[in-house]
């Protein structure tokens, strides 16, 4: 139902896919801009089920956003550089972070524990 995309200014917009594909006037405009980031947003995906945005940014961080409420659920202290992407794993349960520095955390989201560094 949304795509999402990430600015310099800080934030990530979510955009209604169904109404850009009708054609719709509200299509032009972002129904969230989500803030929370201190720094600009480099990546955002969602997880399997569409319910979840995890954004990473220069700020060192990855932060999950509920699709149902706009707000933010849970913020990841990734490395000490940029973070440049983060994935979800097929099932949704897990999220691996990669920075600018090379080093990549694999990350637990249910309890938010780190397996991997």
């Amino acid at each position: 139902r949304y795509c999402a995309s990430t600015s310099s200014d800080r934030t990530v917009k979510v955009w209604d896919a169904f109404k850009a594909k009708e054609g719709h006037s509200l299509a032009r405009r972002p129904v969230a801009v989500l803030e929370g980031h201190s720094s600009y947003v480099t990546h955002c995906c969602f997880n399997p089920y569409g319910d979840t945005l995890a954004s990473s940014a220069g700020d060192n961080a990855v932060i999950l956003w509920s699709m149902e409420t706009m707000k933010k659920t849970a913020t990841y202290e990734a490395c000490m550089a940029p973070v440049m992407q983060s994935s979800w794993s097929a099932d949704g349960t897990m999220i691996i972070s990669v920075s600018h520095d090379g080093w990549f955390r694999l990350w637990r989201v249910l309890d938010r524990v780190t397996l991997k560094e």
